[in-house]
């Protein structure tokens, strides 16, 4: 089936190369010579710049030339105002921050302490970087330069099991899936709010996993249990919801990630069948790609997803990496009007 081109589409560069996306509709852009990330079959390569056909030989020559280090199984990813890539290694109980300049003398820092057990989420804000563990049942506060801990965010109620979290440039919004809310901090890291409660109704959640905003500050939160994505207002006012238990493509059957590009689409990993989905704000199914795989374009239980600029980070858990997109706009005044994709 065919559909018309939108005014502004997306396009998904896979930045070892040509991407293959499944898709629905019409068919995205796709080109070469992008930056990209990797944590590779448990390798970590800083970010390098490849080109065409050679991207897979530059990546085999950087193997040999970079530092690397051992990642045992991610399970979120940020980045931070200096463009620092951090990933939480649940398996091996440790932050990694990893540098935006390529193969340089500190390609990547790692960050541990005997207080970690397994890390599950981050997020850079104000007051430094803030790191939940849901086997120690904390949310950790670390230094922002030396990654050392300097304390904890304390909940009202406590934690139960804490994992990932989004700073929206106001509030700070933790999602703690055992005790079925979204705990919401200041910049100095003060408690605020409490979001949900268990229960199937609206505004409550089943196991949430995930937590973004869109452009227009309204905070989505992925209530992976109920098979929906619960939208709010700034306020925490429950707005609308949608989703449903399906393995059709605009279904949800093993929700872990959720994020918005700049124009205000929304992506949603799926880890039942590896891949990722990307809707409109209404909920309406934009297109999907992935697949099961370790190819560079295919996933293991996707799950933890980050926008930073035009770059999407996505944690490929069990591929032991995080692959990285980019995303631009597709004007459609580059197609005389009325132009279907193939």
């Amino acid at each position: 089936m065919r559909r018309r081109l939108p005014v502004l589409f997306l396009s998904l560069l896979l930045a070892a190369g040509c991407a293959t996306v499944t898709h629905q509709g019409p068919r995205p852009l796709v080109a070469a010579g992008t930056d990209t990330l990797y944590l590779q079959e448990g390798d970590v390569l800083s970010q390098v710049r490849l080109d065409g056909g050679l991207g897979m030989k530059a990546l085999r020559l950087v193997t040999g030339s970079c530092a690397t280090a051992s990642v045992g199984r991610p399970t979120d990813v940020d980045v931070d105002a200096d463009g620092r890539v951090l990933v939480c290694d649940g398996d091996l109980s440790r932050l990694l921050r990893l540098s935006p300049e390529g193969c340089s003398p500190r390609p990547f820092e790692v960050m541990a302490s005997p207080l970690f057990a397994t890390p599950t989420g981050v997020a850079a804000f104000p007051a430094g970087i803030a790191m939940s563990d849901a086997g120690r049942g904390k949310v950790f506060l670390l230094e922002s330069g030396s990654g050392n801990v300097k304390g904890e965010l304390s909940s009202p109620k406590g934690w139960k099991r804490p994992g990932q979290m989004h700073w929206d440039g106001s509030l700070l919004h933790i999602v703690d899936a055992g005790r079925h809310v979204v705990e919401s901090f200041d910049g100095q890291g003060r408690w605020q709010r409490t979001l949900g409660g268990e229960g199937g109704a609206q505004g409550q959640f089943l196991h949430p996993v995930a937590v973004a905003s869109d452009p227009d500050g309204q905070l989505w939160v992925l209530d992976a249990l109920n098979h929906r994505v619960q939208c709010f207002n700034a306020q925490g006012d429950f707005l609308f919801s949608f989703g449903v238990y399906d393995h059709s493509p605009g279904g949800f059957m093993f929700p872990k990630g959720l994020a918005f590009d700049g124009d205000g689409n929304l992506y949603v990993s799926d880890a039942a069948f590896s891949r990722i989905q990307v809707f409109s704000r209404s909920g309406a199914l934009l297109y999907w790609f992935g697949g099961t795989g370790r190819a560079g374009d295919q996933f293991l239980l996707p799950s933890a997803l980050c926008f930073h600029g035009d770059h999407l980070y996505i944690v490929d858990q069990y591929n032991r990496r995080v692959q990285a997109y980019r995303y631009l706009p597709y004007l459609s005044a580059e197609l005389p009007a009325g132009e279907v994709a193939p």
